[in-house]
């Protein structure tokens, strides 16, 4: 196989992670390996017809919103074989688009209760 061309498509009102940040990040890491060549988008706009010029599309979203046109453009790029890959809050994204959470087949409900970790630490006797 030739080159890999994939977009880091970051979409998020910046709400719980520094999605930026780390999608910069990631398509700096993948432009340092072999075989691949990332693009990086904060731009919807690509959603509804620029996603032709790549193998795959890397999602690192987080809420947000997706017009008809953007949801229609990123499910049919997906139906003629474009490839896609949802990291950590894609499932929590773009919550009124059925077609996209359809795609995923889920929908990210919450995180479980907040429990404090317990640590157990060894027991050492004085004087041993």
């Amino acid at each position: 196989m030739g080159t890999l061309k994939l977009l880091v498509f970051v979409g998020t009102e910046g709400i719980y992670h520094a999605h930026a940040v780390n999608g910069q990040f990631l398509t700096a890491m993948l432009n340092n390996t072999d075989n691949i060549e990332a693009d990086f988008s904060r731009d919807y706009a690509v959603l509804a017809d620029g996603l032709d010029a790549y193998h795959t599309v890397l999602f690192y979203t987080d809420v947000g919103e997706l017009t008809a046109a953007q949801e229609a453009g990123l499910l049919s790029y997906i139906r003629t074989g474009g490839g896609f890959l949802g990291l950590h809050t894609a499932a929590a994204s773009f919550r009124e688009s059925e077609g996209y959470h359809g795609m995923l087949n889920g929908f990210f409900n919450g995180h479980s209760p907040y429990q404090l970790p317990v640590f157990k630490t060894p027991c050492f006797s004085v004087g041993m």
